[in-house]
């Protein structure tokens, strides 16, 4: 069977088109399968890139009332595991959404065109200014590495803290990956007897398809 990290590796891989990195189509892959985005709304949500202060996407639910900013370390080999410093630095750009004073400073800081235009297209200074509405803000960090004693460490005793940081995994990551995969061929021959009549289609370059109801004998 696959190895969890090399079949993570598989999924990923159609993910990396155009000027994506490792870690954005990681994370493309994660936000069409694990979070559920549609693929339009997978690419309007990605800002990764550089001087993109830690963030590489961001997702507003209207339904939740819920800001969630997502950033991705893909490793490339399977025995590099995830510390615990990544995982502080992601969490030390919370001012920035304190409120929309945060989404001021954030723009104040040049951030690059893509992070721009998807704070103002998302309208977070608007949405963080609602007091009716009350939305709130969280952190989902994505990794195909398995977390260290650091890590696990940190998340302990830091969670109860706001704002939420939650932290998907490889050992999260496969069981996704695995309800996804593509079902293969079978190296398995058959012999089957109709249950029904033949049907015979003739197609193209003298190819001929036949189609029956037939019972698949257990192995």
């Amino acid at each position: 069977m696959t190895s969890g990290f090399d079949l993570l590796e598989q999924q990923f891989a159609p993910h990396l088109i155009g000027d994506r990195t490792g870690s954005t189509a990681m994370l493309a892959w994660f936000l069409t399968n694990a979070w559920r985005e549609e693929a339009d709304e997978v690419e309007s949500a990605l800002c990764d890139g550089s001087n993109d202060k830690g963030i590489d996407a961001i997702v507003a639910d209207s339904d939740a009332r819920e800001i969630t900013i997502f950033q991705a370390k893909r490793r490339q080999t399977a025995g590099r595991t995830q510390g615990d410093s990544d995982l502080q630095r992601f969490r030390g750009i919370a001012p920035y959404f304190r409120g929309p004073e945060g989404i001021d400073d954030l723009l104040a800081a040049s951030p690059n065109r893509e992070l721009a235009l998807l704070v103002n297209r998302l309208d977070l200074r608007g949405l963080l200014d609602d007091q009716e509405a009350s939305w709130s803000v969280s952190f989902v960090f994505v990794t195909n590495a398995e977390l260290d004693a650091s890590a696990t460490s940190y998340l302990a005793t830091t969670r109860d803290e706001l704002p939420r940081l939650t932290v998907w995994e490889r050992d999260q990551l496969v069981p996704i990956a695995r309800r996804t995969e593509r079902p293969g061929l079978l190296d398995v021959n058959f012999t089957l007897t109709p249950n029904s009549d033949v049907l015979v289609a003739s197609l193209e370059d003298d190819v001929e398809m036949a189609v029956a109801l037939a019972r698949i004998p257990k192995q």
